[in-house]
């Protein structure tokens, strides 16, 4: 039987997971087991959620979806859902769909780190 292939790394870095991806495209199979882990955190109670696309060259239109969906379910806990370390396609993604607008983005995960908010919201939101 042919081993499964590793497609994310997940690492404390205290309260805040950090998703990073071990391939330089996310297609299909890559977001379907993102979006698997990112249901998994949550539900964990792991609702600081950092996405590291270091080395990401490509992703799939169905990240969108994924990042929307953790965007929206870390928020209905009180958590926050942010992205670093973007560039070229992804970050061009993201801007023609202005969806930098709506997701925290930072330039390296160590400024995300260290200078983004990742106190738990108040005023917990609930989306439907």
């Amino acid at each position: 039987m042919a081993e499964k292939k590793q497609v994310l790394e997940v690492e404390a870095c205290g309260k805040v997971c950090v998703i990073k991806f071990k391939s330089k495209d996310i297609d299909m199979d890559e977001n379907g087991v993102f979006y698997d882990e990112i249901k998994r955190l949550i539900q964990n109670g792991k609702i600081f959620i950092l996405v590291d696309f270091s080395g990401v060259a490509y992703m799939s239109s169905l990240v969108i979806a994924t990042l929307l969906s953790g965007l929206k379910n870390t928020k209905a806990k009180g958590g926050h859902f942010k992205l670093c370390c973007l560039s070229g396609k992804v970050l061009q993604t993201l801007e023609i769909t202005q969806l930098n607008r709506v997701l925290e983005v930072y330039k390296t995960q160590q400024d995300a780190l260290t200078k983004g908010n990742w106190e738990a919201v108040k005023n917990i939101i609930e989306f439907k």
